[in-house]
Parts: C-alpha cells; structure tokens; sequence
C-alpha cells in the first residue's frame, strides 16, 4: 500500500454459505468494484466455541450448527486466495481461534490479519499473531 492510496476491503465474511463458487463470485464483483481486497472468515468451529452456546436473537439456528455447516476448510481458503491473486485482489481473512491463524499462516501467510471484534480482547490470541514474521 502506497502513502496517500486508498485502500477498500469488501467484506465477505460467511456471505458464501460454505459455497467456493459463491466467494469466487463475490471476489470477482469485489474486483469489479475497484475495492483493493475482499475479507472473509476462517471459522474452526470447536476451536473457538461450546456447541451449546445460547442462540443469538439475529440468527435462525445456532451459531455453532451455521458455522459447522457453512464454515470453508482450509484448502478452500487457498483456493480463494490463489483465486484473488489470479485476478488481481488482495486475499484477508479473519481468524476467529489461534487453530484457525495458525491454519491461514502456513498455508497462505496473509500479508494481513484482521482481528474480529468480539476477539478484541483475546490478547494472548493477538500476541501470538503479532509474533508472525512477514
């Protein structure tokens, strides 16, 4: 990023549903926007939460259950961000456990994390991800 540059992140979250060809979608009207990067979310779901956690009031199932059932593994976080460096976007992604930055960090060492923020205050979380050598 250059001094003086705008730099706009399009959100992608879990807007995917679990789809590959969904993100991929998002990505390519995320370029098409001129946004410079697209931001999603790499859940492990038992890394992060109890499946019995009470049931948000802006969710029609429990997080727990949306999160096993559309959550992307791994390797289609690759593929994405293999993806975005194809057609010319930044990749970001979201860790929301230290499993899951540990994950994005050996297999596609983002140039970036963006910490959630109800993980605001998972400082030995943060510690750890600052500890990464970019």
């Amino acid at each position: 990023i250059k001094s003086g540059e705008t730099y706009l992140i399009a959100e992608g979250a879990d807007a995917h549903y679990g789809d590959v060809n969904r993100a991929k979608l998002m990505i390519k009207e995320a370029k098409r926007a001129g946004v410079s990067a697209i931001k999603f979310q790499h859940h492990i779901p038992d890394a992060e939460m109890l499946p019995e956690i009470p049931m948000s009031g802006n969710m029609k199932e429990p997080l727990y259950e949306f999160l096993k059932r559309n959550a992307l593994k791994i390797e289609q976080h690759v593929e994405l961000a293999e993806f975005c460096r194809e057609i010319g976007i930044d990749y970001l992604c979201t860790p929301f456990s230290w499993a899951a930055a540990i994950e994005l960090e050996e297999h596609i060492s983002p140039f970036a994390y963006k910490i959630g923020s109800g993980e605001l205050l998972d400082h030995p979380t943060i510690l750890k991800i600052m500890e990464f050598s970019w």
